[in-house]
């Protein structure tokens, strides 16, 4: 219960987009919209998310601090729209293409802490309503490597974010990590939120 109320906490932050649109491609009230950004994702870098992991002998829950980086394309601004009347972008692809993710992870139960570092592509966005530009789930998978007290080792992953391509959402993901040289292989599920990071200057 307590993880659902943690994962509100963010996501109110969307809640409260003004009636007038606004954007940060210079649109309505630039300010208020930088404002919504940096608390998104300030948000999303502070509230961990949940994740549980298995290695086939052990179980054991945790929780994950992430930092999500999107690759945009040029027309990326066009995304950033807050309000009710906000129209939607006028491109019909998405803004961005690649995504490179930090994370570290702590296991309370075994005391185990990781850290991870993953570069992800985008390989579809559903085209419901209209296009990928308006989709609420995006598919991606990544590939990298974590490093925790028994050493380095390969890391690859399944990603689905459902919210809004540009300001966020939930974030469900499915990893894979082998160590060879302990022969050891565990698995994991984590969900949580993620706004993902970008630059307009």
């Amino acid at each position: 219960m307590r993880w659902a109320l943690l994962l509100l906490l963010p996501i109110s932050a969307l809640a409260a987009a003004p009636n007038d649109p606004c954007g940060l491609d210079g649109t309505g009230n630039v300010s208020l919209c930088e404002r919504t950004y940096w608390r998104t994702r300030i948000a999303a870098a502070a509230v961990p998310s949940y994740t549980f992991a298995t290695d086939g002998v052990r179980s054991f829950h945790g929780i994950v601090w992430n930092l999500s980086f999107d690759l945009p394309s040029d027309f990326w601004a066009s995304y950033f729209t807050l309000g009710s009347n906000a129209p939607p972008p006028a491109v019909t692809t998405a803004a961005f293409l690649l995504n490179v993710g930090a994370a570290f992870a702590w296991y309370p139960a075994t005391g185990e802490a990781l850290g991870r570092l993953v570069i992800r592509t985008r390989i579809v966005s559903l085209v419901w309503p209209n296009s990928p530009a308006q989709s609420f789930a995006h598919v991606s998978v990544g590939l990298g490597g974590f490093l925790n007290r028994t050493g380095p080792g390969p890391r690859i992953e399944l990603r689905v974010r459902l919210g809004h391509l540009a300001w966020g959402g939930l974030a469900l993901a499915v990893g894979y990590q082998p160590n060879l040289s302990i022969n050891r292989h565990v698995g994991d599920l984590s969900v949580g939120f993620e706004a993902p990071w970008m630059w307009w200057w």
